[in-house]
């Protein structure tokens, strides 16, 4: 395991961190009940059920652009058991192990940026 400075930080100052940022509250085991069903019988989800919510945010949490207003949002498997927004950082460059290990203020919330992007972090072949 690596750790840099941020992480290094975070744990150091856990505590204060964790009481002035709660971390977010969801129930996974209520989410994963709720996708059951009787074999080879799937249910689709209740209009709304894991709607994304998709933010893109700059380098300082500034929003550039959402989907709040669309009444016809994507999917998301992470919304549905979470009911948390995907936020996702509009990067200048390319990845780096530098931008990865920063955070940035969004809705004056601290968030880390390697917690972001999913399949979408991942480098091209250029």
């Amino acid at each position: 395991i690596v750790f840099d400075a941020l992480d290094l930080r975070l744990a150091k100052e856990a505590k204060k961190i964790t009481q002035a940022h709660p971390p977010s509250q969801f129930d996974l085991d209520t989410g994963r009940l709720s996708m059951r069903s009787e074999p080879g019988e799937p249910v689709t989800p209740a209009p709304g059920n894991g709607s994304t919510t998709h933010i893109v945010v700059d380098l300082r949490g500034k929003e550039v652009s959402t989907n709040a207003t669309e009444t016809n949002k994507p999917y998301s498997l992470f919304t549905r058991l979470t009911g948390l927004p995907l936020v996702e950082v509009q990067l200048p460059g390319a990845i780096s192990t530098f931008m990865l290990a920063r955070t940035l203020t969004y809705q004056d919330e601290p968030w880390r940026f390697d917690m972001f992007g999913g399949s979408r972090a991942t480098r091209g072949n250029t």
